[in-house]
């Protein structure tokens, strides 16, 4: 079966924000040290139920993520939530492996 192609870059919600959140699908440049991604403090799967604040409310919060496909799987290479507030959209902080080179 050939899988669905999918943009690099795009918004995840609900149970996809814990997903994308754990450690286990970074790509292995992340696992190997690079950038902010590997540092963070939420990517343990011990802290996939602090995560219900984010993913229990879809209409407020939701996670722009960028992918790549590696050995046949996609792997994340970024991270940032994004809220809407009563004052639009707000870009949280953005946890990223390196500067990717989209042009």
């Amino acid at each position: 079966a050939k899988k669905e192609k999918r943009d690099p870059i795009r918004l995840v919600k609900g149970e996809d924000i814990r997903f994308w959140y754990l450690n286990d699908n970074y790509c292995s440049k992340t696992k190997n040290g690079s950038g902010t991604l590997g540092k963070s403090c939420m990517r343990y799967d011990e802290c996939q139920n602090y995560l219900d604040i984010y993913v229990d409310n879809p209409d407020v919060c939701q996670l722009v993520i960028l992918t790549e496909i590696q050995d046949g799987e996609e792997e994340l290479k970024a991270r940032a939530l994004i809220w809407k507030t009563n004052r639009g959209l707000y870009l949280d902080r953005v946890y990223f492996t390196d500067v990717p080179n989209l042009w």
